[in-house]
C-alpha cells in the first residue's frame, strides 16, 4: 500500500466509503491513520492539494493531526493516529454543539496565511456550484431559477479577507476533547462568513443554536457580520443540496436523497 518508509506495516480495515477505505497502520511499534481514496474525487471539487497544505498548517496549530505522508495524486494520507471517539458517539444538545463550533471556528480562521499560495488555495464558491450543476441529471426545476439568483448574489456581494476554512464541520470530524479536526478532503482559503453558514447548514441548526454558533465565534474573538452569514445560508443550502444530488445519482444510496429532500424543504418551502 505504501512505499518502503512502512515496509512491513501492519493494516486493520476501520471503514469503507464509497469515496474511501480508512486503515489503522501499526509500523514499528507505532499507530498511524492511513485513509485511501478510491477512485477520482473531481467530480466533487475535492483537491488533495488543497487537503495537505491546510491540515499540515491546522496541524501546527494543534487543531489536526499531523501528517506522515501524502500522495495527493492518489488520494494517499497517513496521518497521526488519535484513538479518541468522534463526537457522533458524545451527542451535545444544539445549544453546546453550536457553543464548540463556534468557538472552534474561530481558531481555525485565526491561522496565518503566511507564505501560502492565496489565489491556489482559494475556494470559488460561484465555480463550485457551477461544477456540481453541471454533473446532475435529475434537476429540480425550481433549481435554475435558484442558482441564477444566488450566482447574481455572489457576484455583488463585497469581497472580503480570506481565511483557513474546512467546510464539513460536523461531529463525526471532530475527535475526542481538544477537538481534533479531521477530514480536509474540501478545506481552502474562503469566506468566514460562508464557512459559518454552512456549519450552521450541514448541523441543521434552527434559529437559536445559529444565532449560539455566531455568539461564540464573534465572543472566541472572530470578525463576522451576522447580515452576511444570513445572507449566505441559502447559498449552503443550494450546494449542500447538489452536493447530496450528485452523490445520490452516482452511488443510489438514500442517505444522500434525504439530505436532497431535507435541503430542498428548507430552501424552497422555509415556512412549511
Amino acid at each position: 500500500m505504501l512505499s518502503n518508509r512502512f515496509a512491513g506495516a501492519d493494516y486493520r480495515q476501520l471503514s469503507q466509503t464509497p469515496l474511501a477505505r480508512c486503515y489503522q497502520m501499526r509500523h514499528q511499534g507505532q499507530d498511524y491513520f492511513v485513509r485511501q481514496a478510491i477512485g477520482s474525487h473531481h467530480f466533487l471539487g475535492i483537491d488533495h492539494y488543497k487537503e495537505q497544505r491546510l491540515q499540515r498548517l491546522a496541524a501546527e496549530a494543534g487543531l489536526a493531526p499531523a501528517l506522515h505522508y501524502v500522495n495527493p495524486h492518489s488520494g494517499l494520507f497517513v496521518s497521526q493516529w488519535v484513538g479518541d471517539a468522534n463526537w457522533t458517539q458524545q451527542p451535545e444538545a444544539p445549544s453546546g454543539l453550536a457553543d464548540a463550533l463556534g468557538r472552534l471556528l474561530a481558531r481555525l480562521h485565526a491561522l496565518p496565511l503566511d507564505g501560502l499560495p492565496r489565489e491556489a488555495l482559494r475556494l470559488d464558491v460561484g465555480l463550485r456550484l457551477q461544477h456540481y450543476l453541471s454533473r446532475i441529471c435529475r434537476r429540480d426545476p425550481r433549481i435554475t431559477p435558484c442558482y441564477q439568483q444566488i450566482q447574481q448574489q455572489l457576484s455583488l456581494m463585497p469581497a472580503v479577507p480570506l481565511v483557513v476554512c474546512h467546510h464539513d464541520l460536523h461531529p463525526g470530524n471532530l475527535l475526542g476533547k481538544a477537538p481534533w479536526l479531521v477530514d480536509w478532503e474540501y478545506a481552502a482559503l474562503g469566506d468566514p462568513a460562508f464557512e459559518l453558514a454552512l456549519c450552521w447548514v450541514t448541523n441543521d441548526f434552527d434559529l437559536v443554536a445559529g444565532a449560539q454558533l455566531l455568539a461564540a465565534y464573534v465572543a472566541a474573538g472572530g470578525r463576522v457580520e451576522a447580515e452576511r452569514v444570513a445572507g449566505l445560508l441559502p447559498v449552503a443550502r443550494l450546494l449542500t443540496l447538489l452536493w447530496g444530488q450528485l452523490l445520490w445519482e452516482k452511488f443510489a444510496d438514500d442517505t444522500f436523497l434525504l439530505l436532497v429532500q431535507q435541503q430542498s424543504q428548507r430552501l424552497f418551502n422555509p415556512e412549511a
